[in-house]
């Protein structure tokens, strides 16, 4: 299935999902709620790559290539769910860390109408997510199965979060760090729950260990490209003005600068006086001293040198149905710009 097919799905999920939670409601309150769902996924969901969602249906249709339109559907419902996760996930980041876009457009806590109504809005689309599980699964021998490895990627995530959050300063900016909040903010929801749910899908509970350590890899590359568009790449081009600096955030290109500096201390100090202040010009300062420790070269060297490794990986992959479809998923991130 591809992206414009799975778009299309997307009136059928919102409506299913509007009778879900507004089915005990009198008509009156049941229209507000359904006006509110519908911008909300119009301005959240919407418009995204659905990565994720193409991620667990591709490799839905690999284990099961004889699967039928009713099964299929069920795959496609469950892609839902990850993007609604992942809107749940963006819009509270971007409440955390003043976030002013995302996608080319105003984040959905800064317009007019809305502002901290959007800590509730998250949560609805978390109640989302459980309803539609319960609506499609609750009498499925997999429901158990579902509902863990959802429960499971939300609490992964909130962890990475949390670790993401607690960064103070240049010292926190450590290999050991990074790792940390990746495998568990980007490597599980963004790669490994898809995957996860397809196989769950397709009663291959076999394979969940050869998926966790590819995926966590997988996560890795995603994620040090993000961060390195977050302070090289072309907002108009990403829809992200990034902020990574400013916030003084543990990434890869920060905790690549902070082992460089390690041994001098004039520059490390230089540039922490530059580093975690919402001010441009120190902004800009901290980027051109990443600049001129050659960031932007160890960058290519290093996204070449992973793409490499992840190649040989997935050509080693022990489910070989889904040799293809991770390294569709890899081919896509590589050099990507956004």
């Amino acid at each position: 299935m591809n992206r414009e097919r799975f778009v299309q799905t997307f009136g059928t999920l919102r409506r299913l999902l509007s009778n879900c939670l507004t089915s005990t409601m009198n008509e009156t309150d049941a229209q507000y709620c359904t006006s509110r769902i519908n911008k909300l996924f119009a301005h959240t969901i919407e418009g995204g790559k659905h990565e994720r969602a193409l991620l667990l249906i591709g490799a839905y249709s690999a284990l099961q290539p004889a699967s039928s339109e009713a099964q299929m559907m069920r795959a496609v419902r469950l892609g839902w769910t990850i993007e609604m996760m992942q809107s749940h996930f963006l819009i509270a980041d971007d409440i955390v860390d003043g976030g002013r876009t995302r996608r080319g457009r105003p984040c959905w806590h800064t317009l007019p109408d809305i502002g901290l109504g959007a800590v509730n809005d998250a949560l609805l689309l978390e109640c989302g997510i459980d309803a539609i599980v319960a609506d499609e699964f609750a009498t499925d021998h997999r429901f158990g199965a579902l509902t863990l490895a959802l429960q499971q990627t939300k609490q992964q995530t909130v962890m990475g979060q949390t670790l993401d959050n607690a960064t103070r300063g240049l010292a926190d900016c450590t290999a050991v760090r990074y790792g940390e909040i990746v495998s568990r903010k980007t490597s599980h929801y963004t790669f490994f729950a898809p995957v996860q749910l397809a196989l769950i899908l397709a009663d291959r509970l076999d394979a969940f260990d050869p998926t966790r350590r590819l995926c966590n890899d997988l996560g890795y590359y995603f994620q040090a490209q993000d961060d390195y568009l977050d302070c090289f790449g072309d907002p108009a081009v990403t829809g992200k003005v990034g902020t990574d600096i400013e916030e003084g955030k543990c990434t890869w290109a920060t905790f690549t600068t902070a082992a460089l500096l390690s041994n001098d201390k004039a520059k490390r100090a230089e540039f922490e006086s530059n580093f975690g202040i919402t001010d441009a010009t120190a902004a800009q300062r901290a980027k051109q001293m990443m600049r001129d420790l050659n960031i932007p070269e160890l960058y290519r060297n290093f996204q070449s040198a992973q793409y490499s490794k992840l190649c040989q990986q997935i050509d080693a992959f022990p489910v070989l149905a889904l040799r293809p479809v991770f390294r569709t998923a890899v081919d896509s991130l590589h050099n990507r710009q956004k």
